[in-house]
């Protein structure tokens, strides 16, 4: 409320002084009247009282310009400090409590060498074959966190795409399994390949390209992985978790 009022004392004073000056200028029979008493005492001459009232109005006037730029400044200023201020606020705000520990849970999924993802980066998966249970581990993986979502939008975006590019392999393979599967062992395990040149038609993909796109799709979800990692550190999550869990002991 005082911010207004100044801004509107500010305004007046720009636009009253010279309307006041022009005003007075021209009242009849002053102008006319210093004219034709040139010889009127130097005291008594209005052209004289014109002139002191011409140059506090200029004084006023700059002074009211001074005063207006040097608000509008402030008032600038402010609300550049008040921007600063929110984003650092928000740079310095922790992530919600929740998101931290989802964020925790999934990335005890990430570590190669336990992981669900990691016989993806081994040998045990060649574009071609694969066993039943690890790639059960996919499945699981996405059934578990269908539900999960984060409060925090941008990690939530980077979540979204990676639970795609997870469901999306998983699908594929499965369109792509022989009927063919070898038991291992004496167990419900099998080892599984993808269908065969001979039971594919014209329409279909070849067997080099489909094993291809496999290992397209296993690289997206790694890819996916890693703007997933990001984007928490973008957000100030913590990856302890992660780092504990790659960290040799």
């Amino acid at each position: 409320m005082n911010g207004n009022r100044r801004n509107i004392y500010g305004y007046l004073r720009l636009i009253l002084p010279p309307v006041l000056a022009i005003g007075t200028l021209f009242v009849p029979g002053w102008y006319q009247w210093a004219i034709d008493k040139v010889m009127t005492p130097l005291g008594d001459h209005p052209a004289v009282l014109l002139g002191v009232l011409g140059v506090l109005v200029v004084a006023w006037w700059y002074t009211g310009v001074g005063w207006f730029e040097s608000n509008q400044q402030r008032d600038g200023r402010i609300e550049q400090l008040e921007t600063e201020n929110r984003a650092l606020q928000q740079a310095l705000a922790k992530p919600d409590a929740d998101d931290q520990f989802l964020f925790d849970k999934i990335l005890t999924e990430l570590p190669e060498d336990s992981g669900r993802l990691g016989w993806l980066t081994s040998g045990e998966f060649s574009g071609r074959s694969w066993r039943q249970s690890d790639m059960r581990k996919i499945s699981d993986f996405t059934d578990a966190y269908a539900n999960q979502k984060f409060r925090d939008p941008v990690v939530q975006a980077a979540w979204t795409d990676w639970w795609k590019a997870l469901d999306d392999f998983w699908r594929r393979s499965l369109a792509e399994r022989t009927s063919e599967d070898i038991p291992i062992g004496g167990g419900e395990d099998y080892h599984c390949e993808i269908r065969q040149p001979r039971e594919r038609d014209d329409t279909s993909p070849t067997y080099e390209q489909t094993a291809e796109q496999l290992m397209d799709l296993r690289d997206a979800i790694f890819a996916a992985r890693d703007r997933f990692i990001d984007a928490g550190s973008d957000q100030r999550f913590s990856r302890r978790v992660l780092i504990d869990a790659i960290t040799p002991i």
